[in-house]
């Protein structure tokens, strides 16, 4: 691979009447290709376009002949101006914060220059400074001016900078977030739609200003639901390998329908293979040194059922992404040994530390396990004693949950077994006809992670729904169970949890075919009697995911929300309706928790320190409890703090995220208490609030407890 010749140094536009081009695009990815292929002399010309960072780029590739031999290359590249103007900001506040942001002038030239500096001013913020700025720069001097910003309405807004400099001039712009001040109450209504149907939502009095949100999304086919999905698990924490496995694996699934509807342009194979390759490195972590994959990455004995995920997501992604054969077979090798005689394998692998379900039950374990390897194609003769052992040791009828997982394993492994009949026709029995909503598949038994209720019920319906279109049978609970899927998203297009969402995810994948939806038609929205949208369904667009704000039709109180299909076909769809409002109800649930600052102002670069203390309240070990520490703009949280909490085993492992500081605690001792200490410097002047801080079992999300937000103040120095 020969490095690229060096580019021409970018200069930027003109002042004047030829205003500068705006530089927006920031990615730190602009091209990745999995396939190249070069001429017979091992050449290949590539152009694309880069981003608008001024930097320098790292190019690799890695390769192979086709007698099989290996080469790889590295080189770099820069992109440069002369001249340019930078600033920092941060990507979530809250309306009400006021922000002192500094924008840096570099100038390259050979001469000394006066230089304008301007930030556009939007209907959104207010500036408590000039908009325009001047200061004198030498030659390859850099230095910076201040822009105090005070924020006044919510939503996706952007900051615009402009610097000038005599007949040179560039520009950027800078997305911003702005949430409502308060703190969200989310309700949803979704489902499939070939008529009309109506929700009700209400605005409660007390919604702050500019707090009232109303979001139609449309989704007509699987590749809209699961882009959905992966989007908003991408969001969520994913610390341990169940977590970045469910954030990983619907960016696989994407990428291979895309593949197979032929919707795989380059753009979107950009993105999505680099999603998958992300995931996979990162899902490389969590080997353990004694045979397969475990829950951290840590030195603890492999996990079966873990190790059974990772063959499986592995298979799957074998045919976008070049993976580790050594990795495969190793982990094939060590799960194979654990397998017994009798074809099962034994239960008792911990989920964290120890109280999961899915690991004591020998049905569970084996079932889940040979589902997993008949996907592979990797051990067939493995799979065929396991299902043998499935067939004669059925699980007990009353655990609808190990016989979905036994009905997938004997569906995909041996599907033309008595046993498998008999399954499925329990199965059948077991569903719970919700009308319009569809079927259900509730469970009392929770799942393997621990889930129950709503999330329960969706992620074992999921695992039915599979089963059944594997085994081509009972079609009419196959709609049923699809339709009640569609009809329970959460507020973000999910399902409530990771495995909830991977399993509603795979039937889709199952249900979906190359053509994607087959509505054509108009889908009419009305809000308060009003037309809010007419919205256009037909081929050229079944398979794209679409929004729609209603914000503007809304009131406060009660809102009626119509929507009406008028053609052929159905189409998947969700209305969302989030109130802010100045505190919630506290939930009930086990935990409890305080916020503390040892004070709340300071100046740049002078840390303040924030004490979480956790309270277990209930009578039990809890794991896999998720405290999140609001994190307010232009604070940075010391990385010494946070390690010191893992090393002392207050935390299992933490997150640093635009918003907040997400910490999983493992291992909860029955009303014990922790305390989470660590500092947060800042390094911009603000005003602003630290969202509201929460703790929750990460599988029961209901359960959330709540810390009002914090605001606090930073001087310059």
């Amino acid at each position: 691979v020969a490095p690229p010749a060096a580019p021409e140094a970018r200069e930027p536009g003109a002042a004047g009447p030829g205003e500068p081009r705006v530089r927006s695009d920031f990615r730190e990815t602009v091209y990745a290709n999995p396939t190249l292929i070069t001429d017979a002399s091992g050449t290949a010309t590539l152009a694309f376009p880069l981003a608008d960072s001024i930097t320098t780029w790292r190019v690799s590739a890695d390769g192979s002949t086709r007698e099989g031999e290996m080469g790889h290359g590295r080189a770099s590249f820069r992109t440069f101006q002369s001249f340019f103007v930078n600033f920092s900001v941060p990507t979530r506040v809250t309306a009400g914060d006021t922000l002192e942001l500094p924008a840096v002038v570099y100038n390259y030239l050979d001469t000394p220059t006066s230089v304008t500096v301007s930030l556009l001013e939007e209907p959104w913020f207010e500036l408590d400074s000039s908009p325009r700025q001047t200061l004198n720069l030498g030659p390859s001097e850099v230095r910076s001016v201040r822009f105090r910003v005070r924020v006044t309405q919510a939503g996706e807004h952007a900051l615009t900078l402009r610097g000038s400099a005599g007949g040179i001039a560039d520009a950027l712009v800078r997305p911003v977030s702005v949430d409502p001040d308060g703190q969200p109450e989310v309700e949803t209504g979704s489902g499939t739609l070939s008529g009309a149907t109506t929700h009700v939502f209400n605005f409660p009095t007390d919604t702050v200003e500019g707090g009232a949100q109303l979001e139609l999304i449309l989704t007509p086919g699987f590749a809209a639901e699961a882009a959905q999905g992966m989007q908003s698990l991408m969001k969520e924490p994913n610390g341990c390998f169940e977590q970045t496995t469910s954030s990983a694996w619907p960016n696989t699934l994407v990428a291979k329908y895309l593949e197979l509807t032929g919707q795989m342009t380059p753009e979107l194979r950009e993105q999505s293979i680099g999603y998958v390759t992300r995931g996979y490195q990162r899902l490389l972590t969590f080997e353990s040194p004694t045979g397969g994959f475990n829950w951290w990455g840590d030195s603890d004995p492999g996990n079966r059922i873990l190790s059974a995920i990772m063959l499986w997501h592995l298979n799957d992604m074998q045919s976008l992404i070049e993976t580790d054969d050594d990795v495969r077979d190793r982990t094939l090798s060590w799960l194979l040994a654990q397998q017994n005689a009798d074809g099962s394998w034994d239960s008792g692998d911990a989920l964290h530390a120890g109280n999961e379900v899915l690991g004591t039950s020998v049905a569970r374990t084996t079932a889940f396990i040979a589902w997993a390897l008949a996907h592979t194609g990797l051990a067939d003769d493995a799979v065929r004693r396991a299902t043998a052992y499935l067939a004669a040791n059925l699980p007990d009828e009353s655990d609808l949950y190990a016989n979905a997982l036994a009905a997938n394993a004997l569906a995909m492994g041996d599907r033309g077994n008595a046993a498998t009949g008999i399954l499925l026709e329990r199965l059948d029995r077991m569903g719970q006809d919700m009308g319009d909503d569809g079927i259900l598949w509730p469970t009392e038994a929770p799942s393997w992670t621990g889930a129950s209720g709503d999330a329960a019920a969706i992620e074992t319906t999921g695992l039915v729904a599979y089963a059944l279109m594997t085994a081509d049978a009972y079609p009419a609970d196959i709609t049923g169970g699809m339709r009640f899927i569609l009809a329970n998203k959460d507020a973000v297009g999910t399902w409530y949890n990771t495995q909830a969402t991977m399993n509603a995810l795979r039937a889709l994948s199952a249900a979906a075919t190359p053509s994607g939806s087959d509505a054509v038609g108009t889908l009419t929205v009305t809000v308060n009697g009003e037309v809010a949208e007419v919205i256009d369904v037909n081929d050229t667009n079944s398979d794209l995911l679409r929004s729609f704000d209603l914000t503007d039709y809304a009131v406060i109180g009660e809102n009626t929300v119509r929507v009406e299909m008028v053609g052929t076909g159905e189409v998947s769809y969700r209305v969302t309706r989030t109130a802010y409002r100045p505190a919630m109800p506290a939930a009930a649930g086990p935990f409890s928790l305080d916020v503390g600052y040892d004070r709340t102002s300071t100046t740049v670069g002078s840390p303040i320190r924030v004490t979480a203390r956790v309270q277990n309240n209930s009578d039990g070990i809890q794991d896999q409890v998720m405290v999140r520490i609001g994190r307010a703009p232009g604070f940075a949280p010391r990385g010494e703090d946070l390690d010191a909490i893992v090393a002392a085993g207050l935390a299992s492992r933490y997150e640093v995220r635009a918003e907040d500081v997400t910490f999983y605690l493992m291992n909860f001792a029955a009303r014990g208490t922790r305390e989470l200490g660590f500092r947060l410097t800042p390094s911009l002047a603000v005003e602003a609030l630290a969202p509201a801080s929460s703790v929750y079992p990460y599988y029961r999300p209901e359960e959330k407890q709540m810390v009002d937000p914090q605001r606090l103040v930073v001087t310059a120095e």
